[in-house]
């Protein structure tokens, strides 16, 4: 009868080593686990600069030619472009988006039906939709190829021509709208 303690001393010596290694086996599997897994928690961001923490939307800014005046959307940048002979404003917004938008906004002496931009878009319905803006404007609308919006502003004897484009499948209208909305003539 002695055997029987020593075995239960022995098989205590078996079974204790073996429950560590399989609490040490749990633990390990379940770090590998976790950092297989998303991260979660929260960063806490500090600046030593107040202003820089807040989110803010950056104001639009303004372009004021010969012409025209009006503010754009600070998703875009002028671009220097030499304006053509015969032109009373010209300007080319460039996106900085990453979206390949660009705006070029003209404006020319002329009635609307002797504008050439006009004219050629009016003659190839089956790429350009014709329809009017929220602000009663002469709008093409190109979605084949890329994506185009182009609007004609007529005052007096002159038209402002605000072409927006790009090589993408975009809706352009709120770009559009951004510089239209605020556009203001000078003469």
């Amino acid at each position: 009868m002695e055997d029987q303690p020593q075995k239960k001393k022995s098989m205590r010596k078996i079974i204790l080593p073996i429950i560590i290694i399989l609490l040490i086996a749990a633990i390990v599997a379940g770090f590998i686990k976790n950092m297989d897994g998303p991260a979660k928690g929260s960063i806490a961001y500090t600046s030593s600069n107040p202003t820089t923490a807040k989110t803010t939307i950056a104001a639009p800014r303004t372009y004021n030619g010969q012409a025209i005046s009006f503010n754009y959307p600070s998703n875009f940048a002028i671009s220097s472009s030499k304006k053509d002979a015969g032109v009373l404003d010209q300007v080319l917004l460039v996106g900085n988006d990453h979206q390949g938008k660009q705006a070029a906004i003209e404006v020319l002496q002329e009635s609307v039906n002797n504008d050439s931009g006009y004219n050629y878009r009016k003659s190839h319905p089956n790429l350009y939709k014709q329809q009017r803006d929220a602000f009663g404007n002469i709008v093409f609308v190109k979605s084949q190829g890329g994506s185009e919006y182009t609007g004609l502003i007529v005052h007096g004897g002159m038209v402002a021509s605000v072409s927006l484009s790009t090589s993408l499948d975009r809706d352009l209208s709120n770009d559009y709208n951004a510089i239209v909305k605020n556009l203001q003539w000078k003469q």
